[in-house]
């Protein structure tokens, strides 16, 4: 399932397509950027995803290299996701337990 989402970082507005993949042990968010992230390439890897295992706490970048400031960026777009409803974030029933 693709959705669209915003994203306010630094005082910019960031767009992303999420492509959410919901597997048995976890839920695959891969996010594709548009022509706002330019600024942000060397932060946050072309193909990033965030990976969230179903019983544990917090969320992955599965060795995917980070700035500083790429961490806080992905924090900020995660905290976009999980503001949304199970049903976005590819909890069929229920809210993922973070």
């Amino acid at each position: 399932m693709k959705r669209p989402i915003t994203v306010k970082f630094e005082d910019q507005i960031l767009m992303f397509t999420v492509d959410i993949q919901r597997k048995d042990d976890n839920i695959v968010y891969h996010l594709e950027h548009d022509s706002t992230f330019e600024k942000f390439r060397q932060d946050l890897p072309e193909d990033f995803n965030i990976i969230k295992q179903q019983n544990q706490a917090g969320i992955q970048y599965k060795d995917q290299p980070l700035t500083g400031r790429g961490q806080s960026l992905a924090q900020a777009i995660w905290a976009v996701l999980e503001a949304h409803p199970p049903q976005f974030k590819g909890d069929e029933k229920e809210t993922v337990a973070l």
